[in-house]
């Protein structure tokens, strides 16, 4: 971190009897906003009385950072965290600017607060420890906003405080400074080519380290940025919450969870996101019928039912009447699905814009349930824009949560695709609508990897729509697996879509690094499904597209940003790495991964290099379950490893010294003109 000059100290006020350290004064405010933060957390929407401190229920999940490798073959890859607290692990590292991505519901704001609790409570394990002065801004609070002063005593100041905004720049430019920015991609100014938040983020980045939270990596900062990403939760995370949350209350409830996520493999897919795990374990009592979800949009339907349920039962004690029953949404759903399908995502609106959607009413009891916060937020005039004295305080209003957003938006779409005046033109794979967006898709902008259960959802809602969605998909993005995936929603096709799922495994299926992550997240549901089911899945290949090994989740890591997990019925594992020289650790790290797959037969590796040797110990397993571990490189017949020796061998026998030296210079010779092909002329 770039050394700081020093603060000079003690400041007085005019009229003041007594000395006050502007500094000191300074970072109480902050902590005191920080606690009111992350003392109130909310687990779920509508049980307002249950509010949690945020290292009570905080779980780091899996992190991964992008690096940059001379050793691996590859120009970068994902490698695992061992803690969220190396995020900040390097603080003086060339790169300030810290990007932290994660799809929806991957805890990204709670991450933000667990790093200001760690600050506020000089936690041991945290980098912020030696940090005088962290600030913790919500990006979609900072409409118009053009300096990181004016934002602090706007949003983190109590309002009578005397500290203006010269006294905060002179603060922050004194000591060192650590700033977190949560929700890029909720930033309200929809017109990002105005240059306000660039303007702001410019300034920052410049004086400060930076860790910013977004779904999705602004392209102006990939190059030179330090890029995090969020995975989401393994059985171990989920463990450690349940053994930290529910097990210190209520052993009882603890097993039924672990036991009902062991029996259903679709709701412990789901909760592989940490907003849905979240939710279902607070929910587990409330229904008899979590245990047999079998769909997604079950599984969201059946927690807003315990919404509308708990608001109900409320309104009934005080005697208040209401009009929401969770049917009575349709203004609302217009609204979320117009703001996804817009280029620059609009997810809060104003508090008069919604209440003229909706109605007063419908809207103040939304708010009640939790589904719908309200955020104070400012707007800038011109004198505004110089000083926070002018602002205009207004109120901001956003779904709970962006899946909460995505299930009123596919409301919508469900809607909206049935009608028979829209349909799909299969010659370009766009949507017609023969009113206003006649010739026009009006998906373009709906990512589904980004809005995956957008898709999802409406898939679940309406068949006449799934219908059409299906081939949407298939025909725009070639996503045969994750259409499948939409149909699977539609409880009524499941068999039929079972009997696809045990087909498909009855053929190689392989996760090419030419293929979109879309496709690789879908074919790994997919495949365990049909694990779950007891359908044999002959063969995986993983092509181009290795990574590495995490044992202790159970998982193989993939290029494209999926992890591949032990599959029960798996017969083959098959690692296409072309001019991949992989090391000892690696393979065994392999070999011991497909160990954990009871059914694996065959393990394969073909046009890479492989080790001279293999330490027996990772070997037992297979050894045992009389496996073969073999090597092709496709120029004469495959090498096949002696599972209790560690040596490769051929028909005529051990492979000498001689023969493993011609098959490294093969290789190389191999990966140069590789190489020479792929450069340009």
């Amino acid at each position: 971190m770039a050394e700081k000059k020093k603060w000079s100290g003690l400041k007085t006020w005019k009229g003041s009897s007594r000395k006050i350290d502007k500094r000191s004064l300074f970072i109480q405010h902050i902590t005191s906003k920080y606690k009111q933060m992350y003392e109130n957390i909310q687990l779920v929407p509508f049980i307002h009385n249950r509010v949690y401190r945020v290292d009570k229920v905080f779980v780091g999940g899996g992190i991964e950072l992008l690096s940059f490798g001379v050793d691996t073959g590859q120009s970068q890859k994902w490698e695992k965290l061992k803690t969220y607290h190396d995020i900040l692990r390097d603080l003086s590292r060339r790169s300030t600017k810290r990007f932290v991505e994660g799809n929806a519901g991957m805890g990204k704001s709670t991450l933000t607060l667990q790093l200001v609790y760690d600050w506020c409570n000089k936690v041991p394990e945290s980098y912020l420890c030696d940090v005088e002065i962290v600030i913790l801004l919500r990006l979609s609070q900072l409409k118009g906003v053009t300096s990181i002063c004016q934002a602090i005593k706007l949003f983190l100041l109590p309002g009578d405080s005397r500290l203006s905004e010269n006294d905060l720049s002179s603060i922050l430019n004194s000591t060192s400074v650590v700033v977190i920015l949560d929700g890029f991609d909720e930033y309200p100014d929809q017109d990002r080519d105005s240059g306000v938040l660039s303007t702001l983020l410019q300034t920052i980045f410049q004086q400060f380290d930076v860790v910013v939270t977004t779904r999705y990596l602004p392209k102006e900062f990939a190059l030179k940025s330090s890029r995090f990403r969020l995975t989401g939760f393994d059985e171990v995370s989920r463990n450690e919450y349940i053994n930290k949350v529910i097990a210190s209350e209520d052993e009882e409830a603890a097993e039924k969870i672990k036991t009902i996520l062991r029996k259903n493999v679709i709701l412990n897919d789901l909760c592989t996101v940490p907003l849905f795990f979240v939710m279902f374990v607070h929910l587990a009592n409330e229904s008899a019928e979590f245990p047999s979800i079998k769909t997604v949009t079950e599984f969201f339907r059946l927690v807003m039912k315990c919404v509308h349920k708990h608001f109900e039962c409320k309104v009934k004690d005080i005697n208040i009447p209401h009009s929401s029953n969770g049917e009575d949404h349709s203004p609302l759903t217009k609204l979320a699905f117009e703001g996804l399908i817009k280029e620059e995502k609009q997810t809060s609106w104003r508090k008069d814009e919604i209440i003229s959607h909706i109605g007063n009413r419908v809207y103040h009891e939304y708010v009640k349930m939790g589904i719908l916060l309200e955020e104070e937020t400012s707007e800038l005039d011109e004198a505004g824009r110089k000083s926070a004295l002018s602002t205009i305080k207004t109120t901001r209003v956003k779904f709970y949560h962006a899946l909460f957003n995505e299930w009123y938006a596919a409301h919508y779409l469900s809607e909206l695709a049935a009608r028979p005046d829209v349909r799909l033109d299969l010659r370009d794979g766009t949507y017609q609508k023969l009113l206003s967006f006649e010739k026009e898709d009006m998906l373009r902008h709906l990512d589904p990897i980004e809005n995956e259960y957008v898709f999802r959802f409406a898939s679940g809602l309406n068949s006449e729509a799934a219908d059409k969605l299906d081939q949407y998909m298939t025909t725009r993005y070639g996503g045969e697996q994750f259409a499948l995936l939409c149909v699977l929603e539609q409880s009524e096709k499941t068999e039929k879509v079972l009997k696809q799922i045990n087909k498909m495994g009855t053929s190689p299926v392989m996760f090419h690094s030419h293929q979109s992550k879309l496709q690789h997240q879908a074919t790994i549901k997919l495949l365990q499904i049909a694990a779950n089911e007891d359908y044999p899945i002959s063969s995986v290949w993983i092509y181009d597209n290795f990574q590495y090994v995490d044992l202790a989740a159970k998982t193989i890591a993939l290029r494209s940003g999926i992890t591949f997990p032990v599959l029960q019925t798996l017969a083959c594992l098959e690692f296409r790495e072309k001019d991949k020289k992989f090391s000892q650790s690696e393979v065994m790290d392999i070999a011991a991964f497909s160990s954990l797959c009871p059914n694996v037969k065959t393990l394969k590796f073909v046009y890479c290099l492989m080790p001279r040797f293999i330490q027996i110990d990772s070997l037992l397993i297979l050894l045992k379950r009389n496996a073969q571990v073999l090597w092709d490189n496709d120029f004469g017949p495959p090498f096949e490893m002696n599972l209790a020796t560690g040596e490769w061998q051929n028909d005529t026998g051990p492979l000498t010294d001689a023969e493993y030296q011609d098959e490294v210079e093969l290789f190389e010779r191999l990966a140069r003109q590789s190489t020479q092909m792929s450069q340009p002329l």
